[in-house]
């Protein structure tokens, strides 16, 4: 389980570049698809990512960010899409955020 392969640390290093992206993107379209829970999920993967790589524990990383982060994201993309249609303080808005 402690023991990371090169596989893993590139796998870690593409994941986070990901992560980085779509913080920049979610920030600069801030209005049409940006939303604090968002910027949480990101926030909670880019210090698995920095805690994975650093000190080499990516098959732990690895396991808490399929579980819990990406669990999230259909969620998240339901915000992003309520906000877009104009449905930001609807009742469906308010359950899934």
């Amino acid at each position: 389980l402690h023991a990371v392969t090169r596989a893993h640390f590139l796998w870690g290093s593409v994941m986070y570049g990901y992560l980085l992206y779509d913080t920049a993107y979610t920030l600069i379209f801030w209005k049409a698809v940006g939303s604090p829970s968002f910027l949480v999920h990101h926030a909670m993967g880019l210090a698995a990512c920095t805690f994975g790589l650093y000190y080499n524990k990516l098959a732990i990383f690895g396991m808490a960010i399929q579980v819990y982060f990406e669990s999230t994201t259909p969620l998240l993309h339901l915000l992003g899409c309520l906000k877009l249609a104009g449905r930001a303080r609807g009742p469906a808005y308010l359950a899934a955020g």
